[in-house]
């Protein structure tokens, strides 16, 4: 499961995220890290879906399998054993224990 446009509040700094198990939880975003996803959202445009989104050269837009292998490249590039979804799962958990020890 995404992150969708509807899930980011911009006015209220805040995201909507689902955790293992289903429960739906809102984050606090730093400043920086609303105005980056505002000047993203600027760039994809407000049409309802998913977050993040890949662009193609003939400017059509599909979900980004393309950040999988920015990944992978970087994986090769810097010859670290990086791979995609344990670059998510280990930026989700340490997102949610830091809104746990907020809370």
């Amino acid at each position: 499961m995404g992150l969708d446009l509807g899930d980011v509040d911009l006015a209220a700094s805040s995201l909507a995220v689902v955790r293992k198990g289903g429960a739906r939880v809102l984050l606090e975003l730093p400043a920086e890290t609303t105005a980056a996803l505002a000047a993203w959202i600027e760039c994809r445009g407000a049409a309802p879906g998913a977050l993040i989104v890949e662009m193609t050269l003939s400017g059509e837009r599909r979900l980004a399998s393309g950040l999988y292998y920015i990944v992978r490249r970087l994986d090769e590039d810097l010859g670290l054993r990086v791979r995609p979804h344990g670059l998510r799962l280990s930026s989700i958990t340490s997102v949610l224990m830091l809104a746990d020890a907020v809370a």
